[in-house]
């Protein structure tokens, strides 16, 4: 007959030894998924530089006196219809701006950047308009005081330097 003190030690070895199978285990769905998330992510990323090009616009952001401007030129392949359909975009991102709602889908982690933190805590020094121009539709950040003027500008640099797909 076994000891108590051999069954504890017995007990205690396969206790170990599952924690072992249990951490290797887990070791393995780790490895599985990252490895399918870094062979999929530039797929990912393929496939919305392809949707980008297939739009038919081209997106600026300027930043000049105190305002900023969020530029969506209409390619000729686009006309009116889509002229049309660009400025309904920027009216409904116009809104979300005017709501304090500052992050782009496309962007996952935005709420974390110094930028879009800036937006919020000047949300209420910012206005917003919606313009047609020839070729063009465009929405207009006018920011109230300096503090909103840095806020503006850091955001569309971030804008301009991560909101696309290339």
């Amino acid at each position: 007959m076994a000891t108590p003190v051999e069954v504890h030690a017995d007990q205690s070895r396969r206790d170990n030894l599952r924690e072992l199978r249990y951490a290797g285990i887990a070791t393995l769905i780790t490895l599985v998924l990252g490895s399918g998330l870094y062979l999929a992510t530039p797929k990912v990323r393929e496939e919305m530089a392809a949707r980008d090009t297939a739009l038919h616009h081209a997106r600026q952001f300027n930043f000049a006196n105190g305002s900023g401007e969020i530029i969506y030129s209409v390619t000729a392949e686009g006309g009116q219809a889509q002229q049309e359909r660009y400025r309904q975009d920027l009216e409904l991102l116009q809104r979300r701006f005017e709501r304090g709602q500052f992050a782009m889908a496309t962007l996952p982690g935005m709420e974390n950047s110094a930028e879009y933190k800036a937006m919020t805590l000047q949300a209420s020094a910012l206005r917003y308009s919606v313009e047609t121009r020839p070729g063009q539709v465009v929405l207009a950040i006018r920011a109230q005081n300096g503090a909103a003027q840095a806020a503006v500008q850091a955001y569309l640099k971030f804008l301009e330097t991560r909101w696309q797909f290339r």
